[in-house]
């Protein structure tokens, strides 16, 4: 069976806040201006993720609020600070965990843990070419790494997946 995986960065966040830790800090203007975007592009994908992984950082949860609408209503969503520090390792690890009845998943984080989940994961030759040397060299904040593989979650291994697409709600600079 052909799984899916959304590797999403959270959207562009504060800096402004000197009073709020990172943990804390809120998005930006530009931030929430990307959302609808970012929203439209995941109701449009074909497929639907049925677990989201988000780390407990605010400005991840009002990324994923703001893709709520474009979510199943009956996706299993996990808040959980986990996320937040985790590295390619971790996020793996969890993604094996996966039962088999979910198709579609989707983990929405930080960088440079998302880009370097895409890099573990992705078959450098097998998928969208120009894609991947984008995130070899940039993931900006609002990506949305797509990822697919053939098989069981339990069975994921580095360069098992091919990157399908990368949407960036903006050009890199």
């Amino acid at each position: 069976m052909r799984r899916h995986l959304f590797l999403v960065r959270h959207a562009k966040s504060a800096w402004n806040q000197p009073a709020a830790g990172d943990h804390e800090r809120t998005l930006a203007d530009r931030g929430r201006k990307a959302l609808p975007l970012m929203n439209e592009y995941l109701a449009a994908s074909s497929c639907q993720p049925g677990y989201v992984w988000c780390s407990s950082a605010q400005r991840t949860i009002e990324t994923l609020a703001g893709l709520r609408s474009a979510l199943p209503e009956q996706a299993d969503i996990d808040i959980d600070r986990t996320v937040y520090n985790a590295n390619e390792s971790t996020v793996l690890a969890r993604l094996r965990e996966l039962t088999d009845d979910v198709a579609c998943a989707m983990v929405v984080g930080h960088n440079p843990t998302m880009q370097h989940v895409a890099l573990l994961l992705a078959d450098p030759l097998n998928g969208d070419i120009d894609a991947y040397g984008q995130v070899q060299a940039k993931v900006p904040t609002g990506a949305i790494m797509t990822i697919s593989f053939d098989g069981s979650w339990s069975d994921l291994n580095p360069g098992a997946g091919r990157l399908d697409d990368l949407f960036m709600p903006r050009p890199p600079n």
